[in-house]
């Protein structure tokens, strides 16, 4: 079973965050609101960033670990 990690409305966001978890051996699919209903107002809409249940812990902590990193790094 997959299991959302998170939602974000930035594709590009979505494919570096696939990127840092896919180098990490997770496995990620992305699921876009666009690819199930019309585009609204030009709008895509949100990806959802979805990992196996059995990686969702780990997901989230890498991804808590890039976030913290990201914010040093602005420092």
């Amino acid at each position: 079973m997959w299991k959302t990690l998170l939602e974000i409305d930035d594709i590009s966001k979505a494919n570096l965050i696939k990127g840092l978890l896919e180098s990490a051996s997770i496995p990620v699919i992305l699921k876009g609101a666009d690819w199930l209903d019309p585009v609204i107002f030009g709008q895509g809409g949100a990806v959802a960033l979805m990992v196996p249940e059995e990686y969702f812990e780990e997901a989230q902590r890498i991804l808590k670990e890039g976030i913290s990193d990201e914010e040093n790094r602005s420092l």
